[in-house]
């Protein structure tokens, strides 16, 4: 197609419905609106689950934004995931992400975990309506495809990126944000001109309310360069005024088992929930480098958790079994029932790791 000069002028090749593209206004749980009434309205396209979104819009920053929104409101704890496979970029400063938003005023509260042009993945933060916005980044030469994932644990957000969906690096600290009990969540797309949208295609969005309750993953947090050899050297707010909400990283990771080598005087909190798959006595281990604790609680309820099995010094990865402390007692489970599961470990210098096992005395192996 010509354009004959145009530069405010944009084609879409539409298909048949069948099988074709679909320009939507809602879908699903999912309603698009522009925020901050951008010159150039953006919109969506969809099809199969992917998601092609235009937006328009000055910024998301400074004391108010303007962008486009597919949004939904969500409740609770939240992780929200998404394949961002394709940005055109219209400017350096042009953003496609995922967003967290206390309401659809252009001045809100919100936490945004972003592309920005080719510089890299962003996390942007308004911690109050009406206040100017801050931002942290993971700056990388060009744009490549990438998940973004956004998480909200009570006031406590974090943006993490990742090149396969399974592995994630934190992007900044987690911000401390106090949003209403029901947020906006979803895809935001801005294109930082005033005459022009930027065009982003979504893949795999998720939004995974308490996703860890779901067998989804076990959430790291990670505290650097505190000094000592015990658990209390880092696990209380006197000796690391950071503890517990503001970790230097945070992480999703598949299962309970944290990579090695991670540095030297850390100290890291693994949390996650276990559903028991049979009813019956358990069994649990834990392995770590240096001295690390197990907490289970008789519930989904954190503060009912109590150690269970600890490391007193430091064990071979995956060496269940150097300290008789390393193994729990035995515990009775309820098949289909939520526990809520906790390891802290503190590194001091050399090797480091952790794994927990667990296992019913009826059934199969760890």
């Amino acid at each position: 197609f010509r354009n004959w000069g145009r530069s405010d002028v944009a084609f879409y090749i539409m298909k048949p419905s069948t099988g074709g593209l679909n320009r939507v206004s809602s879908t699903g749980s999912l309603t698009g609106v522009n925020i901050g009434n951008p010159y150039r309205l953006g919109g969506t396209l969809e099809k199969t689950g992917t998601y092609y979104i235009t937006g328009g819009g000055n910024d998301i920053w400074n004391y108010q934004d303007q962008f486009y929104f597919l949004q939904e409101e969500s409740t609770g704890d939240m992780v929200i995931k998404v394949y961002l496979s394709s940005l055109h970029v219209r400017d350096t400063y042009t953003k496609a992400g995922l967003m967290i938003r206390d309401s659809l005023d252009d001045n809100s509260a919100h936490f945004s975990c972003l592309q920005m042009g080719n510089k890299g993945i962003v996390s942007h933060w308004r911690d109050r309506a009406g206040r100017w916005t801050s931002g942290s980044h993971s700056y990388d030469a060009v744009f490549k495809p990438t998940w973004l994932m956004a998480t909200k644990i009570g006031n406590s957000f974090t943006c993490s990126r990742s090149d396969d969906g399974l592995y994630w690096i934190s992007v900044g600290a987690p911000q401390a944000i106090t949003m209403g009990e029901s947020v906006h969540v979803g895809m935001a797309v801005n294109s930082h001109r005033w005459d022009r949208v930027a065009e982003a295609v979504f893949e795999n969005y998720n939004n995974l309310p308490n996703t860890i309750k779901d067998g989804n993953g076990a959430l790291l947090d990670t505290w650097y360069n505190v000094g000592g050899n015990s658990i209390a050297s880092f696990a209380n707010e006197l000796s690391n005024p950071k503890y517990p909400d503001c970790p230097d990283e945070r992480v999703t990771l598949p299962n309970l088992d944290v990579p090695e080598q991670r540095g030297d005087q850390l100290g890291s909190r693994l949390r996650t929930y276990i559903i028991p798959p049979y009813t019956g006595v358990y069994t649990f281990w834990i392995a770590c480098d240096d001295v690390g604790e197990l907490l289970l609680s008789d519930n989904e309820d954190p503060m009912k958790a109590e150690v269970i099995a600890r490391v007193p010094g430091h064990t071979g990865r995956y060496q269940w079994n150097r300290y008789d402390a390393q193994e729990s007692a035995d515990i009775t489970l309820e098949e289909g029932k939520l526990y809520y599961l906790e390891a802290l470990y503190k590194e001091g210098g050399g090797g480091d790791h952790l794994a927990i096992a667990w296992k019913p005395h009826a059934h199969g192996d760890m």
